[in-house]
């Protein structure tokens, strides 16, 4: 797929990079295998051009290498094959001890998503969560799943023009997506000169407020704020801006994403831009949020989408279940003795101080 392409991508969510202490790294990354690139993508077969496998690599930046970069311990480790994934929607949420991280990947034409927890060792599937609705569609090219700051939600959508946004509540001990609801994105003008007709019907991006209030959505063309505490469907949502730019030079809009100084940076999907627009008050209702039109500028035109990153700095929560005995003495200082094993009808969990 890149040499094919001479590396090109524009799929704003393709890849992440978890980090861990001691200098460990995970990458995980959503690919298409040979077989259906070859024989789907390019032909002869033909068909709908999917991605079909995510895999990780691990890398060890203690590790001496000859440029000076780590060295790669594991590679191309697969998590899934032979499925149908988005291009796109992948993000991932530390876990409530503050030290692992769970990996969301969404399927393709379903609401279905796969789940992984990573340790510093270890990487398990905890399945799947499927949901009734929204369908998303199969045109993937753009599109977000976004986790609030404080990890406690998540959303998600797609450029498949049914202006749905996914929206629920999520429980960074077990994993568990929780309360669905999905929230249709109003239909704007696509503010084309040329045919004042057209409208924009495809959502590209999703990010909630540092307080979980707001969701601001990005279509092609403009860029919305859903009020999640106002029931009123006249005034929950606002329409934030149109076009950053005259209609010649715009590039669309595509992806929200923190920077660390709280300001949303809304990347361009076209990636021929010289500079990213900004929310520089996401925490306020409609036009006091101060959408900052061409705010980061760029010395040439190259402006994709920011990078897909989640919230490092997020802390843990009151202790979670323990996913070992190890951790229990590592948090509480205590030993643990399960007995007895194996076990069919009974079992006793004991810590040594009761």
């Amino acid at each position: 797929y890149a040499s094919h392409y001479n590396n090109f991508s524009i799929d704003p969510q393709n890849s992440l990079i978890l980090p861990f202490d001691h200098g460990i790294y995970y990458v995980a990354y959503s690919t298409v295998s040979d077989s259906i690139f070859n024989n789907v993508w390019l032909g002869p077969i033909g068909g709908d051009a999917v991605m079909d496998e995510l895999m990780y690599s691990k890398v060890d930046m203690n590790q001496s290498s000859v440029n000076g970069k780590g060295v790669v311990i594991q590679k191309d480790v697969k998590l899934l094959e032979h499925e149908n994934l988005s291009k796109v929607q992948m993000m991932a949420c530390k876990h409530g001890n503050g030290i692992d991280w769970w990996l969301f990947k969404q399927a393709r034409g379903t609401n279905k998503i796969f789940k992984f927890l990573f340790t510093r060792d270890s990487v398990y599937n905890y399945g799947v969560q499927t949901f009734p609705e929204p369908v998303f569609g199969t045109f993937d090219l753009a599109g977000q799943m976004a986790f609030s700051l404080d990890g406690t939600k998540l959303a998600s959508t797609l450029t498949d023009q049914n202006l749905n946004v996914f929206i629920a509540d999520f429980d960074r001990c077990t994993g568990v997506l929780s309360n669905p609801m999905v929230k249709k994105v109003p239909v704007l003008s696509g503010h084309n000169p040329w045919d004042p007709s057209e409208m924009d019907t495809d959502c590209t991006g999703a990010a909630f407020s540092p307080s979980n209030r707001y969701l601001y959505v990005t279509k092609f063309n403009n860029v919305v704020q859903l009020d999640l505490m106002d029931a009123d469907t006249n005034t929950q949502w606002s329409t934030i801006s149109g076009l950053d730019t005259t209609w010649d030079n715009f590039s669309g809009f595509v992806g929200l994403f923190y920077g660390p100084d709280t300001n949303l940076y809304i990347g361009t999907w076209e990636g021929q831009s010289y500079f990213f627009s900004t929310i520089e008050n996401p925490e306020a209702k409609g036009a006091n949020c101060n959408f900052c039109r061409a705010c980061l500028r760029f010395p040439k035109n190259n402006g994709s989408s920011p990078p897909n990153m989640p919230n490092y700095d997020l802390g843990p929560l009151p202790p979670c279940w323990p996913l070992s005995s190890s951790e229990i003495v590592a948090v509480r200082g205590e030993m643990l003795a399960v007995y007895p094993n194996p076990a069919s009808t009974s079992l006793t969990v004991e810590l040594s101080t009761n």
